[in-house]
């Protein structure tokens, strides 16, 4: 199932890196996505950018500005459960 999450975003007191990485933890935290295991960013004119993170139980497409508004779209994995006989 997919999930449409909007929130703020800072403004930017540290490197960028750092600045994306926490609004990436910032969703894992919401939706119990777990560790972060790899992100990509794109940064187009206006300041726009596009995160692409997956994690250990889904993954998340976010787009925002600095110190603005911020959009997710995120998908949490299906769990299965395995019985052993």
């Amino acid at each position: 199932m997919k999930k449409i999450y909007v929130f703020y975003t800072p403004k930017r007191i540290v490197n960028t890196e750092d600045y994306e990485v926490e609004i990436l933890e910032k969703v894992s935290k919401k939706f119990r996505l777990g560790r972060l295991l790899r992100y990509d960013s794109v940064n187009y004119e206006g300041g726009i950018t596009y995160l692409k993170g997956i994690f250990e139980r889904g993954k998340a497409l976010v787009k925002f500005k600095e110190g603005g508004e911020a959009i997710a779209l995120v998908k949490k994995y299906k769990r299965t459960f395995r019985i052993w006989i």
